[in-house]
């Protein structure tokens, strides 16, 4: 997110993910994601990865 420049808001905009559960993720705070959580972070995140 800091790499891009992506506020916890805008990523659950772009994903589709509430920004509380993105929270409680990135602060360690759930249990664990779903399967299409991480395929919309992939989706997202996947083609922006500097080479």
């Amino acid at each position: 997110m800091k790499l891009h420049g992506y506020s916890l808001n805008k990523v659950a905009e772009l994903t589709g993910i509430n920004a509380g559960n993105l929270s409680m993720v990135l602060n360690g705070r759930a249990r664990a994601m779903t399967i299409g959580h991480l395929d919309a972070l992939a989706e997202v995140f996947g083609n922006l990865l500097p080479a």
